[in-house]
């Protein structure tokens, strides 16, 4: 945490159990609640507004595109998996690795990172 703790740019992400459809569904009920409201006008519905009502951009503070995607056990798609950000993001690399989640540590990512750096 000390090396890293000025570091203002790096977020990590863990979608675990996570369905881009199901995010999309309950961003857009979230939308039509705020315009019933009057809390926002139709007009306002935007990429960026639907973007920051997906629960990547709740938790992400609306950092909203991805540089990186890492997806682990050996599956070499996206699955229903990060769908619309991966869309909107354009440049964002796919990094696949061949192992399940809980046995990718330190090494593992830092081969991802330094695969990663190949691409920027």
């Amino acid at each position: 945490e000390d090396a890293t703790k000025k570091g203002k740019n790096l977020h990590t992400i863990y979608l675990v159990s996570y369905g881009a459809r199901w995010d999309m569904a309950e961003a857009a009920r979230t939308i039509v609640k705020r315009v019933m409201t009057r809390e926002i006008e139709i007009e306002d519905i935007d990429e960026v507004l639907v973007q920051q009502h997906l629960s990547t951009g709740l938790a992400r503070n609306n950092v909203l595109n991805a540089d990186l995607l890492i997806r682990c056990g050996g599956k070499r798609r996206l699955s229903n998996f990060y769908l619309l950000q991966m869309t909107q993001a354009g440049q964002a690399e796919l990094y696949f690795s061949n192992l399940i989640l809980f046995e990718f540590g330190e090494a593992e990512f830092l081969d991802a990172l330094r695969w990663f750096q190949q691409y920027r």
